[in-house]
């Protein structure tokens, strides 16, 4: 370790995380930014990240820009969420951030697919690949989205908005 050539990693495995709690916090005041990363670097397992962009709320008239938010990961043994939730909630107000977006218990993307979809299989799918040359309409199309019969291979993922054949055709050739 002298030399510089072993670098002591410590892995999480043996920690018995359970939960995850993702923070969301759009537009935040730049100085606001050294006192949030210094309150939740008291946590064991954290990620703060900076972010910018824009996000909407029902009761804004347009998108609202911002320049300046953070995303924060923390993880948890198994414990009770709610005190954490009520100390956030004072945090958050005590620096008069209005908007805040916690989540927890996110699922499995892959599981979730799996669970609508059923048994198709994604394993193979590259976009790029999946374009044929159209010779008669001089366009690229996927060829494994329908059938000859320009009927779908894979389930309705609007939930019963039913289009017809000549719906799907003209999707097809576009």
């Amino acid at each position: 370790m002298k030399k510089k050539l072993i670098f002591p990693v410590i892995s999480l495995k043996n920690l018995d995380i359970q939960d995850k709690i993702s923070i969301i916090l759009p537009d935040i005041k730049p100085e606001h930014k050294e006192k949030l990363l210094n309150i939740f670097s008291f946590f064991n397992i954290s990620r703060l990240y900076e972010t910018e962009g824009e996000f909407f709320l029902s009761e804004f008239p347009e998108v609202k820009q911002f320049e300046s938010g953070m995303l924060i990961e923390i993880w948890f043994p198994q414990c009770e969420l709610s005190e954490f939730f009520d100390i956030f909630d004072l945090i958050f107000h005590y620096l008069d951030i209005k908007y805040y977006l916690t989540l927890t218990d996110l699922v499995n993307g892959k599981i979730l697919i799996k669970n609508i979809l059923g048994k198709v299989n994604f394993d193979s799918y590259n976009p790029l690949t999946n374009l044929k040359w159209n010779e008669k309409d001089r366009i690229w199309m996927n060829h494994k989205q329908y059938n000859e019969n320009f009927e779908p291979l894979y389930p309705d993922l609007f939930f019963g908005q039913k289009r017809d054949k000549k719906e799907r055709q003209k999707d097809f050739n576009s």
